[in-house]
């Protein structure tokens, strides 16, 4: 998991911490110069991390046997919404 937040952010950020123990191996950082709009106040920077984090989920991936990565990638159909 990737958990982003920028430090000024109005609606905080000082929680977000707290789901890293519920998430051992997930990634958290606060962007500083940055609101609610990372995207566009952080892109770089933003870019970087996501890459990282991608970049990790496909290393854990290629570890996974041919099934589990199967079952992992197909998508679930909610009923009623159209493909």
């Amino acid at each position: 998991m990737l958990i982003l937040s920028g430090r000024q952010d109005p609606g905080g950020y000082q929680h977000l911490s707290d789901l890293l123990s519920v998430y051992p191996r997930g990634t958290c950082a606060i962007l500083d110069r940055a609101g609610h709009l990372l995207f566009a106040e952080q892109p770089t920077l933003l870019a970087a991390l996501g890459t990282e984090w991608l970049d990790r989920v496909e290393e854990y991936l290629r570890l996974l046997p041919k099934t589990s990565i199967d079952a992992a990638v197909t998508p679930t159909l909610i009923p009623g919404v159209a493909d």
